[in-house]
């Protein structure tokens, strides 16, 4: 038999597809079928998890600009410095001074990428601890209230009148998960 191996992935993609199409063509059998709604995407901004976290990303985005500055502003004055030395130095010299201004330029982009490389990688790091929370939070309502399952929002095309948990989530995530933090890998 030739085709599309069936996996988890693809059953659960055609799941979702089914769901979606319930929920918008067909409210009653929406909610015969227990689907639910949440618009995780509203958790995560409104959240005290979300805003914790999008609060230190922002201090700390501001404190690595501050670096960068301070480093640009250090290669200026030692660029200036070389300009004014340029009549008095051999031009050999001159020449290996500028060369290291260049390569002390090239590591502080190079530092300032590592940076925000980190930063990035440190927010992923938080904001998959918090879906994850959202995660063991709607499985767990879902449980509560026979739901089959629960459709993100976004999933969805248009209205629907199946039950939406977003608020509950909300209230429960802000409950066990107030902030999360921004760890930096090394």
């Amino acid at each position: 038999m030739r085709g599309t191996p069936v996996t988890c992935a693809n059953i659960m993609v055609s799941a979702a597809i089914i769901a979606a199409a319930l929920l918008a063509s067909a409210p009653e059998a929406a909610a015969q079928a227990g689907l639910a709604v949440v618009d995780t995407q509203f958790v995560v901004q409104t959240s005290e998890a979300g805003k914790s976290l999008r609060a230190q990303l922002d201090r700390q985005r501001a404190a690595d600009e501050r670096t960068a500055k301070a480093e640009e502003d250090n290669l200026t004055k030692i660029e200036q410095t070389l300009l004014q030395q340029r009549a008095s130095l051999p031009a050999d010299e001159f020449q290996k001074r500028a060369q290291d201004l260049r390569k002390k330029g090239e590591d502080a982009q190079r530092q300032a990428q590592d940076r925000e490389a980190r930063l990035e990688t440190g927010y992923q790091t938080a904001a998959i601890k918090i879906e994850n929370a959202i995660e063991t939070i709607v499985t767990e309502i879902d449980r509560e209230r026979s739901f089959v399952m629960a459709i993100r929002r976004s999933a969805l095309a248009g209205n629907t009148t199946a039950p939406d948990i977003t608020q509950e989530v909300l209230k429960r995530l802000n409950q066990r998960l107030p902030s999360v933090a921004l760890e930096l890998p090394k």
